[in-house]
């Protein structure tokens, strides 16, 4: 799923949730994703990819910094 920004400020913005089953992990198919995604992005003039993950995801950590993210922020929760 993604989802654009629609003002001026953010038009060129795509925050995106993705998902891949344990047992497709570890066989490119995330690489595969990200690669469809970064050519998607360029033919609809998107020059920020922006999603959130949780820092115990060490598989999507590994992958979002293998496709070159950066970490920008930290959310801080706090539960009632």
């Amino acid at each position: 799923m993604a989802i654009g920004g629609s003002s001026k400020r953010t038009r060129h913005t795509v925050y995106f949730v993705i998902g891949i089953l344990t047992s497709h992990r570890g066989h490119g198919v995330g690489t595969h994703l990200f690669k469809h995604l970064e050519k998607w992005a360029v033919q609809h003039n998107i020059r920020r990819l922006e999603l959130t993950v949780a820092q115990t995801n060490e598989a999507g950590m590994r992958l979002y910094r293998k496709m070159n993210f950066e970490i920008e922020g930290k959310i801080v929760i706090h539960s009632l």
